[in-house]
């Protein structure tokens, strides 16, 4: 713990870096689509580098063809995405859309089959926010796909960035207390 306590400076500087990048992230949340498109394909194009080494080593497994093949998938996801990083956002808010629009009717559905239980109401209400945020996305979806990502990791940093520093704050705290 003495650690932590000391380190609570690196808390607040993360948390302040967040913030200003989640901020930055909300007032431009088309760039920070593209920036989220961009290391989405560079994750993409290091595990697909990773999966071809990891198939190399274990050649003699019976898994080494599908693993070979999901590097080589991943690879070239990775690199469509950077050739091409609108289509990414397009295609990536395509894709949440739908996520929210499945998983909003099967909580629907689950929260139905579980009326009995004393709270199924709070699965029945995040089913209809999740289909609502479905709807949300594609009812403008040109304006969504253009900013939604960016959107995203705008609200992602500015929680993590208040966490971080509450907690950079919370360990100042202890040290001056100890005092």
């Amino acid at each position: 713990m003495e650690v932590l306590q000391r380190s609570w400076p690196w808390f607040v500087i993360l948390g302040v870096v967040a913030v200003i990048g989640g901020i930055l992230a909300l007032i431009h949340p088309g760039f920070a689509s593209l920036v989220v498109v961009v290391w989405a394909a560079w994750a993409f194009i290091v595990l697909g580098v990773g999966q071809l080494v990891h198939a190399t080593v274990i050649r003699a497994w019976s898994g080494f063809l599908m693993t070979a093949l999901m590097g080589i998938l991943a690879l070239l996801l990775g690199a469509s995405l950077l050739l091409n990083p609108l289509a990414g956002v397009v295609s990536l808010t395509a894709l949440l859309g739908a996520m929210f629009l499945v998983y909003g009717l099967a909580k629907v559905i689950i929260a139905f089959n579980i009326r009995a239980s004393a709270n199924w109401t709070w699965l029945l209400l995040s089913g209809l926010i999740s289909i609502l945020l479905a709807v949300l996305i594609f009812s403008d979806f040109q304006q969504s796909a253009s900013s939604l990502l960016g959107i995203l990791l705008g609200v992602e940093l500015l929680f993590y960035g208040f966490a971080s520093l509450m907690t950079g704050m919370a360990l100042r705290s202890r040290v001056d207390g100890s005092r």
